[in-house]
């Protein structure tokens, strides 16, 4: 925890100094400006160097472009001051002297902290409460059920604590989005829109939300890796008050204005606006979902784990109403239990596969299923591969698997026809999850920990490979994929460890796979896809084992 602090407090210390080399450093006596003058031609200088330079003359050239400037009728004194650019820097400078002071308030604030204090009405009772109306001071059971503080909101220690966490994690997710908006302003764009001097601000601006997003993010680390409660309670209210304040700082710059110019069109995901309960009782508590599709508007499809040997398709409404069920006994025995995977075909038919190596067709309207097994019309299928996931092109009606053990991509027709085998580069270990769009295959290689666009035309090749997220998370692989109706592109990244991690959500472009949105989702939440209503598309994340599609607004920015 400590070298982490200490790593990112110099990393923000050699921004501080970068920048004062850049923006900060006079060219002529090679020190911190003083009284910095502006020429004509944006370049800045010291008062006191200007007047060595000028001297008497009434025309002189810039050190630096050698642009010729005419002497104003005030000398050096009657070039503007640039104070804008000195206030920025002693922002910046304090940002980081706090951060430095905050580093070791939160290691002293960390698993060594205190348990919680006794009540303080009633000193010798141990305190089991927290009352919020007081400002998460600490209470007994007496004082929070029927003494002093019965009628404020008194929540348990450990019961707050996964609230306060909750939030945390919300804020610093909304906040990464508006630091997203702030990079993907590049110094040429805004020169293009504004003047050098204009520019020049706006990148240490930028500089200087960097710096603050990474002490809010740093503090908020430790508090989320902290294994006392009593701590993330006490230090949360402050970092989510900063976090506010800066996303309220930087909607109120320059910043956002020119992020809505560059982003014009596009559209982009919203944090979790609803959740679908899927009510049956037929749906088990035991069941998985394992993938999830649309079809016509407002229906879906979630196909998944039933038992030890039997697989389910279920098709219920935007409201969780079921429609369709059905259990699939598989056809033969395996070491690994019946994951169900799917994928949208028509608006009326869903592909899916299930482990082994069963491939199917599912048709809504009437439940009907066909199915074959792979390995027995496919003899580059052997009993030792079993299906990963499954991917369609509607266009030509074929049907993508993928499998676990190698880069070949096996393809059907609707009629579960096999047809031929693509082979992805030698690049990628093996396909997780798929999404075909015309020629190029979208692939989350999950064992290699990257994700790529591949040209299928003549010889598959990489196009490009998609930026992992920027969370501060590290061991991230891509897990699920889908691609919206207006062809932006939608990544899980999963934290790879002993037990299921914290799970991503990267909003892509097509067009070069550019990175613009990223947010923290629910464990759970293991299949992905988009959903077209009434009310516009949406995105829509499955839990695995909860019966909950948590829905996501796609809104155009």
């Amino acid at each position: 925890m400590a070298s982490n602090d200490t790593t990112l407090a110099s990393a923000s210390s050699a921004t501080l100094r970068k920048i004062e080399e850049d923006y900060f450093q006079c060219s002529i006596c090679l020190e911190g400006m003083e009284d910095p003058k502006l020429l004509p031609c944006l370049h800045r200088f010291c008062a006191e160097c200007l007047k060595a330079v000028i001297q008497k003359t009434k025309k002189f050239k810039c050190p630096l472009c050698k642009t010729e400037h005419v002497k104003p009728a005030k000398g050096v004194d009657g070039f503007k001051t640039d104070f804008a650019m000195k206030n920025i820097l002693e922002d910046i400078q304090k940002s980081v002297e706090t951060l430095e002071l905050e580093k070791k308030q939160i290691l002293a604030g960390g698993d060594n902290t205190p348990k919680p204090p006794n009540c303080q009405e009633h000193k010798d009772n141990p305190s089991n409460y927290c009352c919020v109306s007081c400002g998460n001071i600490a209470v007994c059971n007496h004082c929070g059920t029927v003494g002093t503080h019965s009628r404020h909101n008194c929540q348990k220690i450990e019961d707050l604590c996964r609230a306060e966490v909750d939030k945390l994690i919300e804020a610093i997710a909304k906040l990464l989005q508006y630091k997203d908006k702030v990079q993907h302003i590049s110094l040429q764009e805004t020169r293009e829109k504004e003047d050098i001097y204009t520019s020049s601000f706006v990148v240490i601006e930028k500089e200087s939300i960097k710096l603050r997003y990474d002490y809010i993010w740093t503090r908020a680390k430790c508090v989320l890796e902290s294994n006392n409660d009593w701590s993330k309670i006490q230090l949360t209210p402050k970092i989510l008050s900063e976090s506010e304040k800066l996303i309220r700082d930087i909607s109120s710059s320059a910043h956002e204005i020119h992020s809505r110019d560059v982003s014009a069109g596009r559209i982009y995901v919203t944090q979790q606006t609803g959740c679908i309960d899927i009510l049956a009782t037929r749906f088990k508590s035991d069941w998985e979902i394992n993938g999830i599709a649309s079809c016509r508007k407002g229906v879906v499809v979630a196909t998944g784990k039933a038992s030890q040997d039997t697989s389910h398709i279920s098709v219920f409404d935007i409201k969780g109403i079921i429609i369709q069920q059905r259990t699939i006994k598989r056809k033969k025995t395996f070491r690994f239990i019946p994951k169900r995977y799917c994928a949208s075909l028509t608006a009326l038919k869903v592909a899916t596969v299930c482990i082994p190596d069963e491939v199917g067709v599912y048709n809504v309207p009437d439940g009907s299923y066909k199915r074959r097994n792979i390995g027995e019309n496919c003899s580059q299928w052997d009993g030792n591969k079993y299906v990963m996931c499954v991917a369609t092109d509607p266009d030509k009606g074929h049907i993508f698997v993928g499998s676990n053990s190698n880069r070949a991509l096996f393809v059907f027709d609707e009629r579960l026809n096999f047809i031929h085998v693509v082979s992805l580069p030698d690049l990628i270990k093996w396909p997780r999850d798929l999404s075909v769009q015309g020629d190029l295959i979208f692939v989350c290689d999950f064992s290699g920990k990257r994700a790529f666009a591949v040209q299928t035309l003549q010889q598959p090749r990489v196009v490009y490979e998609f930026r992992k997220p920027s969370f501060g998370l590290a061991n991230l692989a891509p897990f699920r994929i889908c691609v919206d109706e207006n062809m932006f592109i939608y990544i899980i990244w999963e934290v790879v460890s002993t037990d299921e991690g914290q799970l991503v959500v990267a909003q892509y472009v097509q067009q070069g796979g550019e990175l613009i949105n990223q947010m923290l989702v629910n464990k759970d939440a293991r299949s992905i896809t988009t959903l077209k209503t009434t009310k516009g598309e949406k995105l829509l994340l499955a839990a695995r084992t909860e019966n909950k599609v948590f829905v996501h607004d796609l809104v155009r920015g």
